[in-house]
Formats: C-alpha cells, structure tokens, sequence
C-alpha cells in the first residue's frame, strides 16, 4: 500500500474517508468494526464538534479507525492509518484521544470489555 496525502483525496467528510480507508487496510465491510468506525467517523466528523477543536475529516477517520481497531485487539500501526489515511501519526495521535476523552474512554488498557457511547466494543 503506498503512502496517499489527505489534501489530494477526493472525498471531503471523515465517513467517506473512512470507508476508503478501511477498504485499504483490508477491513470486512459490513463487519461490525467497519460499522462502529462509520459511526465514530459521523458523530465527530458530522454531527458534534470533538472537544472543542476542529480537526479535518481525514484526521476524524484515521482516528476513529485507530481507537476502534484498539478496541478490537486488531494489530494496525499509527503508520498503517497513516498510509492509508494520508494523516500524521501525531494528528492521529491528537485525535484519537480527544475520541477517547469524548467518548470516556481510558487510553490504556484497551480491549473486548472496552465501550464506547455505551455500545460494547
């Protein structure tokens, strides 16, 4: 997979991007992690604002993808999401927290047992 930059992507809201995403990091569609991502990726990148800062779509989906495949024990790198997401590690790294901390998530110990918006992981 090689490296895509966010600014050049022609989608412009963090589920589209998302989905483009999650179909380059062989993620099932359908599955219910691709479904809770969409549904990370609309709440903070449609419907409410994450924690009083503005990231971009793309910043809103790669790090909806990296909490939820945390979530899920699935082993995808910072640098894999980034690849395929065309964000920064440190950008996902923001964002990914301020998900977690809107979302009363703790950012350690992660795994099955984990919720997020009172949904089981």
């Amino acid at each position: 997979m090689s490296r895509v930059d966010a600014e050049d992507l022609p989608w412009t809201t963090a589920p589209e991007h998302a989905e483009e995403a999650m179909r380059d990091l062989d993620i099932s569609e359908g599955s219910e992690v691709w479904e809770h991502i969409n549904r990370l990726a609309t709440r903070y990148g449609l419907e409410q604002a994450l924690g009083g800062s503005s990231p971009s779509p793309a910043s809103v989906a790669a790090g909806s993808i990296y909490v939820v495949c945390l979530l899920n024990d699935l082993r995808l790198t910072q640098a894999a999401v980034s690849d395929a997401t065309g964000v920064s590690r440190v950008a996902i790294r923001t964002t990914y927290q301020a998900i977690c901390d809107a979302e009363d998530i703790a950012h350690r110990g992660y795994g099955r047992g984990a919720t997020i918006g009172g949904e089981s992981a």
